[in-house]
C-alpha cells in the first residue's frame, strides 16, 4: 500500500546567524554605536525597498548592567540591538523570499559593509 503525505512542503533553510522563531527567519544584532545602528536600518531599508520585501525592525537601546566592581567614574557602554523578523505576513510562513531578505540582511551586518568608525 502507498500512502501520500499530506504535509505542506519544509520552509527554506535560515541563513547562518539567523533562527526560525514564531514562524520567521530571526537575527538579533548588536552595533557599537547608535549611529550605527542608524546606518545599519538604512542599509537595510534600501534592500528592503529593492525587494519590496520588508522586515520587522525592533530597536532597543538599554543601559549598561554595573556590577559592584565597576568604577562609577567610568562611562559604561549602553547596550544597543536590532531585531529583524522576515516572515510572511499574508501567509504566516516563512518563505524563499524571507529567506532570500534575510541572507540580503546580513551581508548589510557583514564587517565589509559597516563604516570606519
Amino acid at each position: 500500500m502507498t500512502t501520500t503525505s499530506g504535509t505542506a512542503p519544509s520552509a527554506p533553510a535560515a541563513p547562518t546567524g539567523w533562527e526560525v522563531r514564531d514562524s520567521a527567519l530571526m537575527r538579533v544584532f548588536e552595533p557599537r554605536t547608535f549611529p550605527e545602528l542608524l546606518a545599519t536600518v538604512e542599509r537595510v531599508e534600501r534592500i528592503a525597498e529593492a525587494a519590496n520585501h520588508h522586515p520587522d525592525i525592533e530597536i532597543r537601546w538599554r543601559p549598561p548592567v554595573r556590577t559592584p566592581a565597576d568604577d562609577p567614574a567610568v562611562k559604561l557602554p549602553a547596550v544597543l540591538s536590532l531585531t529583524f523578523r522576515c516572515n510572511t505576513h499574508t501567509l504566516g510562513s516563512v518563505t524563499e523570499a524571507d529567506a532570500a531578505l534575510a541572507a540580503a540582511i546580513e551581508t548589510a551586518l557583514a564587517p565589509a559593509a559597516q563604516p570606519a568608525v
